[in-house]
C-alpha cells in the first residue's frame, strides 16, 4: 500500500514537472511568433508546420506589408494660443499665518524679520523655538501646586528647565512683581495656562497665546534674554492679543493688558485708549509685508510709539542688527 502512494506521488510530481514544461514551451513559442510575425519568412512558423497539420489545426497567416513594419513617428505636439501673460517673474512671498511676535519684530526691523519668517535663518528659528519652549515651561510652572515635582517631569533640557524655575521664582519672590502677583493670584487655574487665540488682519491670520486672562484684564509673559530698551514688539502683540480676545469673549471693548517681563523685572500696562492706538501700526505693519518691503530701517517710528506710551530709549536697526541708542 505504501509502495503504491509512494508511486502514485512520483507519477503526479512528474505529470506536474511536464506540465511545467509544456507551459514554457508555448509561452516562449508564442513570443517568438509574435516577436516575427512581420518578417517576410512569417516568422518561425514553418518550424510549427509539420506538428500543426498533423494534429490538423488550420493555419492563418497574416499578409506581411512594408508599410506596417515601418515605424510611424507620434504626431507632434499642438499648442494652443495663450490668451493671457505669463508668468516671468517671481511671485513674492504672501504669508496666510504669522505668529503675533512677527509684528513686533517687523517694526524694529523688517530686514530681520525677513531673515526670520521669509528666509527661516536657521540661528533665529532655533532661538525663536527656544523662547517658545521655554514660555510653555513657564505656563506649566505657574499653574502647578507643585512645582518642583512638575520641573522633575518635564521633558526639556536641564539648562532649560533650570532657568525656566528660575524665572517663575522671581515672579513669586520679587517686590517688583507685588502687585501683579495679586493680580495673578485672583485667576483660576484653568485660565493660566494659556488661551491660544488667531486674528485675521488685513489678509494675513496672525496667531498666538495669551498667557494669563482674567475677567478684565489679560496678561503676557515675557522671557527674551534679548535687550528690552525696545519694547514695540510687545506692545504690538499686546494689541493683537487683546483685539482677539475681544472677539473670543465678545466683548465691548479691549482690556487692559500687563506685560510682565520676568527679565528685567519690569510690569507694563497698556489701557484700552493707548491698545487702540496701536491698531493703525499693526495693519500698516501686515501690508508692509504683504508689499514686500523688507528694507533695513536705520531707526524705529523713533518717538509715535515711545511718546504714546512710556518713554523708552530709541533702538535702531541697520543691515538687520538692533542696537540702541542712550
Amino acid at each position: 500500500m505504501l509502495f503504491r502512494w509512494i508511486a502514485e506521488q512520483q507519477r503526479q510530481a512528474q505529470e506536474a514537472e511536464a506540465i511545467r514544461w509544456l507551459y514554457v514551451a508555448l509561452t516562449r513559442a508564442r513570443d517568438r511568433l509574435i516577436l516575427t510575425a512581420n518578417e517576410p519568412s512569417k516568422g518561425q512558423l514553418d518550424r510549427l508546420r509539420p506538428g500543426l497539420e498533423a494534429a490538423d489545426i488550420p493555419m492563418q497567416m497574416w499578409e506581411y506589408e512594408e508599410e506596417d513594419a515601418a515605424i510611424v513617428p507620434p504626431p507632434p505636439p499642438q499648442f494652443t494660443s495663450i490668451d493671457r501673460p505669463l508668468l516671468i517673474d517671481p511671485i513674492a512671498w504672501m504669508p496666510s499665518e504669522l505668529p503675533a511676535r512677527a509684528l513686533g519684530e517687523y517694526h524694529q526691523c523688517p530686514q530681520r524679520f525677513a531673515f526670520r519668517y521669509r528666509d527661516g535663518h536657521p540661528g533665529l528659528d532655533a532661538s525663536t523655538r527656544q523662547r517658545d519652549r521655554l514660555l510653555a515651561l513657564v505656563r506649566q510652572l505657574m499653574i502647578s501646586d507643585d512645582r518642583i515635582k512638575t520641573a522633575t517631569t518635564l521633558d526639556t533640557s536641564p539648562r532649560l528647565r533650570n532657568r525656566a524655575i528660575a524665572l517663575v521664582e522671581k515672579f513669586e519672590t520679587l517686590k517688583a512683581f507685588a502687585a501683579v502677583r495679586k493680580l495673578v493670584a485672583q485667576v483660576d487655574h484653568a485660565d493660566r495656562g494659556g488661551r491660544s487665540v488667531r486674528l485675521e488682519i488685513e489678509g494675513v491670520t496672525v496667531y498666538g497665546t495669551i498667557d494669563l486672562v482674567a475677567t478684565d484684564w489679560i496678561g503676557i509673559w515675557v522671557v527674551d534674554e534679548l535687550d528690552r530698551s525696545a519694547q514695540a514688539a510687545d506692545w504690538i502683540e499686546a494689541w493683537v492679543y487683546a483685539q482677539a480676545n475681544v472677539q473670543v469673549a465678545q466683548a465691548a471693548q479691549m482690556s487692559r493688558v500687563y506685560i510682565i517681563d520676568l527679565e528685567t523685572k519690569r510690569t507694563l500696562d497698556l489701557t484700552a485708549i493707548e491698545l487702540t492706538a496701536l491698531e493703525p501700526i499693526s495693519r500698516t505693519i501686515v501690508v508692509k509685508i504683504r508689499a514686500g518691503q523688507f528694507e533695513a530701517t536705520r531707526a524705529i517710528a523713533r518717538v509715535r510709539l515711545a511718546l504714546m506710551l512710556r518713554s523708552v530709549p530709541i533702538a535702531t536697526c541697520f543691515n538687520g542688527f538692533q542696537r540702541t541708542k542712550p
